[in-house]
């Protein structure tokens, strides 16, 4: 009959097994089934870089593996190991460098397990930190085969050249390969997006890369998963909206305005304020932020989240704006009074629903853009109130 006791059932009943699976339910899962446990070091300080180079030269050479916790497995039947545990630094032999060419040895460790009935018992208990020695070549060295040490986790590679003295010196190269593991549920790092697609995916799945930083969040397992990026450190006020704010320019009337594209999530709150200059021939005849709402305007400002919000637009110079204006889907509706003069300034408070944009437009009559006389400045400003 299917089913593994409890790890706090009655004395007696759960034995190594069970107890094995039921903390297996904590870990991060790797696939393709829940109970296939990612393996690997457990993330935290250092964990990206155990492995580093000594400067001992003989009789061997030797790497440093530094202090973590880490998870193995002999197969999914058999339930994971929670550990072994390296609660001190460890030095581990190298041998030699090659005579010619070079070759790729392996860092790795495993919990040893005598206990009759696991898959390969062996010899002698306790935790085992060594180095599998690759084959040399004058070619492309082969990554030796970690598989054929039963419960080995890898956490490095060294690859040694002819001529390397010391792991710390020349003609040596360490990679860090750990695999970064975690508790179920928590974000799970990866090192790249071959490691991200290796997961089996499911729709809540969050992984970390730590290639680029981002944080990307599984919406679909498909196949192919789909997977959306929430926060990217390249952007971290999200994925931008096409947003672009109007700054007159020096080249006189009718000349291509200056536009800047805006950091802004389309959730909050967006300000942008141009000072604006004197003494330059400003632009006129009718420039515009988002102005017809076509599919093909890049200078759309997106409100992503329906809402209350508040819109403020000012222009100061010689200019009157149009007014500030909101597209709801299927019809275009001006914001507020726009009040002339030589500082003008157009704002509300308005309900905005998800998908709408915003836009507006800035008019300078072409006898204020030649005189060369006046200041102009723009100020935009978009802040969610509330639901």
């Amino acid at each position: 009959m299917p089913g593994l006791d409890a790890l706090t059932a009655g004395a007696g009943q759960t034995d190594q097994r069970d107890a094995r699976h039921a903390v297996g339910g904590l870990l991060a899962v790797q696939g393709p089934t829940a109970l296939d446990v990612r393996t690997g070091v457990l993330h935290g300080p250092g964990s990206t870089a155990l492995i580093t180079g000594t400067a001992k030269t003989g009789p061997k050479m030797s790497v440093l593996i530094g202090v973590h916790h880490s998870v193995g497995s002999r197969g999914v039947a058999n339930g994971p190991y929670l550990g072994p545990t390296l609660d001190a630094a460890l030095e581990v032999d190298v041998d030699l460098a090659p005579a010619t060419g070079s070759r790729i040895d392996v860092v790795y460790e495993r919990q040893r397990d005598t206990t009759s009935g696991v898959p390969t018992p062996d010899a002698a208990t306790g935790p085992e930190y060594g180095v599998l020695k690759g084959s040399s070549s004058t070619g492309t060295p082969t990554k030796p085969d970690l598989s054929t040490i039963v419960g080995a986790t890898e956490l490095g590679t060294v690859t040694v050249a002819a001529g390397a003295t010391s792991t710390n010196g020349s003609n040596v190269t360490i990679a860090n390969t750990a695999r970064q593991t975690v508790a179920r549920g928590a974000r799970v790092p990866v090192r790249n997006q071959a490691e991200r697609d290796a997961l089996t995916a499911f729709p809540g799945l969050e992984v970390y890369r730590l290639d680029n930083g981002q944080v990307q969040l599984c919406t679909a397992a498909g196949p192919p998963a789909v997977w959306k990026t929430t926060y990217d450190p390249a952007a971290p006020f999200g994925q931008l909206p096409s947003i672009r704010v109007f700054r007159a320019n020096s080249a006189g009337y009718n000349s291509p305005s200056i536009w800047y594209p805006v950091p802004w999530d389309g959730y909050d709150t967006f300000t942008s304020y141009d000072p604006g200059y004197a003494g330059t021939p400003q632009i006129g005849g009718g420039e515009y932020f988002g102005h017809d709402f076509s599919a093909t305007d890049d200078r759309r400002i997106l409100i992503k989240k329906s809402g209350l919000y508040f819109v403020e637009h000012e222009s100061a110079g010689n200019t009157a704006p149009a007014g500030v204006r909101v597209n709801y889907m299927t019809d275009v509706r001006t914001i507020g009074t726009t009040i002339t003069g030589s500082s003008t300034q157009t704002s509300t408070v308005a309900r905005i629903s998800a998908g709408s944009y915003i836009g507006g437009s800035i008019v300078q009559p072409s006898s204020d853009v030649a005189d060369g006389t006046n200041g102009f400045r723009n100020h935009l400003v978009i802040t969610r109130l509330g639901d």
